[in-house]
């Protein structure tokens, strides 16, 4: 019997429909249920009663074991709008399937279609929530507050803010503006210089120098205290967490977390194409959504969204002016990540270990809960007693390099500055206390997460070989630079650090993943989903996507390769094969990156015009030891194209002799060699129309970046002569001066280091800068512009060096070195072979430090040519002129020799 028939939750019945779905064509009936003897009528807008769509009849794992009736009876005693959307036990109502149906479907019952009878007040209902059969529903958990655990000068913003850019933007709004007492408190001229006016109610109507309503502009903030919502009430210093969860489970759920960047919470986790955190709910998880830091005011259940960067004159800045998180970053996430802990430590809810986390724009700094640390928990066992493992805990939350600096900011809480609170109008700023949820029975409640879904936003300071598995995703073609930087600098770490990752663009614009790509022919919220699930949930791995795309006309070079959504072991990703069209299995060389989930298979031959196919067989298993989600096989034809094989016997090229190779006759006046290296070669091939260099024309030069296939336009002459530019070995590099640093006015110069050798000094304080727009903590940067004497040019492709350089620290941080390119001529243009290191500094010891660079060729236009910057930043510490000492800088290439197997004539 479906829950909304059964004979007590009848009478709570307000209306029945059928909605016929347009996604993917299901039957569901609708019956939407209230208590409104209780409650009386509801209420929209964004203090909205909650309402719930209680989804039953699907085909999904039911991971709760009370029964609906008892769930949704429990839902209408705490006054929720319940709409019970049934699909009728259809098989075909799987996820991620039914995913963007509800989706639709949510949108039309959050606008009230749905909504029968007179009760129900019309307009948009912000906090609804979806949740499937065997799931409930806790909403306004409280997780972290700013007046107890915020940054020193955080309360003092919130105030600069309202008295700048919400008065800007959201002046006329008309509030009450008295003290308890009923006296006015202090005014101010508009920005015009318009002179205050009083008014008798919120109307505005009617002036009256008697009346205790003004217009938000001409207010004037002094303290916390003062600070009201529209309708007098104090602003809101809470930060909340909603949760789904499955009711008794048989076992722990894993967990699936959206880091907020909406200033709704509810309407953010609901809103249209973004089913990514709640989906896993019909997966059995339990789903979890927590609030983003904003300056209270710009939440919409205050004065709505605002941004000052918008409104010349009164401006001070976008995400610096209405984020706290931006100074808390860190505290409130782990604060989030350990209240859950914490909850599933003592009871309330069953949760495994394996926390996963999505954040889009502003939510994806996030990333920083990958830092390996949090998940290393300090015990009473290490020697420390109770209120010493808790003051450990909290110097080692507070220590982390992934914060801004507030002017007078010296990285430390209101707790260990000894900030107390007081009262004013009935408003209680509470004293500075340790950050929350930091102990259960003696160990310290881990704070990191398992998993990451990082979109067009991180924070990548503290990313290491330690790091989670990483879904990224970021849009192109919409002019999202930063976005693209932060996923840019993602994904290269992902690789230097061998992080299992899959990464997908989108052109979806500053959103998460959706269910289409434009170039690979796959479902990538799909893809996003089963590898979240094999990390999570311990699913099966599955394919992400393969290369080639194309099916026909494949270039003969191509190197065939899979991503898999989950790790793939050495001794499995062998039992790949790529047959030819006659079955003949082709010999590759099989390389991996990215954690074991991308494996290429580069053939030693592909012949032209013949079918190809790459499979996978159906019993290959994944780190986890499940079998393959599904077998897949994936079939392309090469390019038609003339070929004729050379005489050439496998030789290793020198530097010091000219090789012949015979060329055919040919009509045209130019011929087109393609080539094979065996080895993972970084050299420079050269051809020469005579056997001695010095007399013959340089005619090309090849390039190499490692093993594969090379091609080369030639004139047709009778003899080509062919040599390696460079014999192998090391060789030493010398560098570029000091390029300059940025930002200006932090100085730097060369002072002598500890071991009595010479050094450059960075060091930061609590000072800022503005950019324009806003203001952040200065990251001092050490430069060498142009690392190798010279602008890169198409012949420096495939060269590889080797930055060693030290660092005599006098302070625990994080510093990083990165080398890129400072500018490039395309806006959105990613250069996705960006070198960086992040590197760990201890106060009073000397870090050696290794950058492997290689110069690969570009994936996006020049922008890996040109001007390429080696930067050194360091973290701010918090406190006055803490430097650090780099010194020993030292520049080596390695060049390899070259093993070429064959050449070939291509017409």
């Amino acid at each position: 019997m479906k829950v909304y028939n059964d004979e007590m939750l009848r009478s709570y019945i307000m209306g029945e429909c059928d909605y016929s779905d347009e996604v993917n064509g299901f039957s569901i009936h609708l019956a939407t249920l209230y208590d409104k003897e209780t409650f009386g009528e509801t209420r929209s807008g964004f203090r909205s009663t909650p309402l719930v769509l209680y989804v039953v009849g699907t085909n999904t794992r039911r991971a709760g074991t009370d029964s609906d009736r008892d769930i949704v009876k429990s839902m209408l005693d705490r006054g929720y709008i319940v709409t019970v959307a049934d699909f009728g036990d259809d098989e075909n109502a799987t996820t991620p399937k039914i995913d963007w149906t509800i989706n639709a479907l949510v949108q039309k019952v959050k606008a009230s279609e749905y909504l029968d009878g007179d009760c129900f007040a019309k307009g948009f209902y912000a906090n609804t929530y979806i949740v499937p059969s065997g799931h409930n529903l806790s909403i306004n958990n409280i997780f972290w507050e700013i007046d107890k655990y915020s940054v020193v000068g955080t309360l003092e913003k919130i105030v600069y803010n309202w008295n700048t850019d919400l008065r800007g933007c959201k002046g006329e709004f008309i509030i009450p503006w008295v003290h308890k007492d009923g006296t006015r408190k202090a005014t101010q001229t508009d920005f015009d210089g318009g002179a205050p006016v009083w008014y008798a109610d919120a109307e505005g109507q009617i002036p009256d120098a008697t009346g205790s309503y003004i217009r938000l502009k001409h207010t004037k903030a002094l303290s916390i205290t003062d600070l009201v919502q529209p309708n007098g009430e104090p602003i809101d210093l809470n930060l909340y967490m909603q949760i789904v969860y499955p009711t008794n489970p048989k076992a722990p759920s894993p967990v699936i977390i959206q880091a907020s960047s909406s200033e709704h919470l509810a309407k953010g986790v609901t809103m249209d194409g973004r089913p990514h955190t709640w989906s896993f709910a019909f997966m059995g998880y339990a789903a979890v959504a927590y609030d983003y830091a904003y300056v209270p005011m710009v939440r919409n259940d205050h004065y709505g969204y605002y941004d000052g960067y918008k409104w010349s004159g009164w401006k001070t800045g976008d995400n610096m002016t209405y984020s706290v998180y931006t100074y808390n970053m860190q505290l409130v996430s782990t604060a989030a990540i350990r209240y859950l802990r914490y909850l599933s430590y003592t009871g309330k809810y069953s949760f495994s270990e394996n926390f996963g986390i999505v954040g889009n724009s502003k939510g994806s700094e996030m990333t920083h809960l990958g830092d390996a640390r949090l998940m290393q928990p300090l015990t009473l066992a290490d020697g420390y007693t109770e209120e010493e493992l808790c003051e450990a805990i909290q110097k080692k939350l507070s220590s982390r390099p992934t914060r801004f600096y507030l002017p007078g900011h010296h990285a430390e809480t209101r707790y260990e500055m000894g900030e107390v609170g007081y009262s004013a109008d009935n408003v209680t700023i509470h004293d500075g206390e340790r950050q929350p949820w930091l102990v259960h029975e003696g160990r310290e409640i881990p704070s990191g997460v398992q998993f990451i879904y990082s979109c067009c936003g991180a924070i990548v300071w503290t990313m290491d070989e330690n790091y989670p598995p990483m879904f990224i995703s970021g849009s192109i073609g919409h002019g999202e630079v930063a976005g693209y930087t932060r996923q840019n600098e993602v994904v290269n770490l992902t690789r230097t650090y061998n992080i299992p990752l899959i990464y997908f663009e989108t052109m979806t614009g500053h959103a998460l993943i959706p269910n289409e790509h434009h170039i690979y022919p796959v479902d990538p919220y799909l893809v996003y989903k089963n590898f979240a699930h094999y990390f999570l949930g311990d699913g099966a791995v599955s394919v992400g996507y393969v290369n080639p795309v194309k099916t026909e006309d494949v270039t003969r070079d191509t190197v065939p390769a899979i991503h898999f959504a989950g790790v793939v072991p050495m001794e499995e990703a062998k039992r790949i094969t790529l047959t030819d069209e006659k079955g003949t299995v082709i010999p590759c060389r099989l390389s991996s990156k990215w954690g074991d989930t991308y494996w290429a298979l580069e053939p030693e031959y592909l012949a032209p015009d013949t079918t190809y196919t790459l499979t996978v067989p159906e019993d290959l298993r994944g780190g986890n030891g499940k079998t393959i989600l599904a077998p897949y096989t994936h079939t392309f034809h090469t390019v038609k194209e003339e070929v004729t094989p050379l005489s050439w016997k496998p030789v290793t090229l020198s530097a010091d002799t000219l090789l012949p190779l015979v060329l055919p006759k040919a009509s045209e006046q130019t011929i087109r060699l393609a080539f094979s290296v065996e080895n993972d070669a970084a050299n420079l091939v050269e051809f020469y129309s005579a056997p001695d260099g010095r007399e013959g024309t340089l005619l090309a030069s090849v390039p190499l970046s490692g093993s594969g296939k090379y091609s080369v336009e030639l004139p047709a002459v009778e003899t080509v002569y062919i040599r390696q530019k460079r014999e192998s070995g090391k060789y030493p590099v010398e560098i570029s001066g000091v390029y300059g640093l940025a930002p200006i006015g932090t100085g730097y110069g060369a002072v002598t280091m500890r071991e009595g050798k010479p050094a450059f000094s960075l060091a930061v304080g609590p000072t800022v800068f503005n950019l324009g727009h806003a203001t952040y903590g200065i990251f001092p940067a050490l430069e060498y512009k142009n690392l190798i004497g010279k602008p890169l040019e198409k012949e420096d492709y495939g060269r590889r060096f080797c930055v060693t350089f030290r660092v005599f620290d006098t302070v625990n941080r994080q510093i990083v070195a990165v080398y890129a390119s400072m500018s490039s001529p395309k806006t959105g243009i990613i250069d996705y072979q960006v070198a960086r290191r992040n590197y760990s500094t201890k106060a009073g010891e000397t870090v050696d430090c290794t950058l492997d660079l290689t110069l690969y060729h570009p994936m996006y236009g020049e922008v890996g040519l040109g001007e390429k910057t080696l930067t050194f930043h360091i973290a701010p510490t918090g406190t006055p002129e803490i430097p650090a000492y780099f010194s020993d800088f030292t520049l080596t290439e390695t060049v390899t020799d070259t093993l070429v197997t064959s050449f070939e004539k291509v017409n």
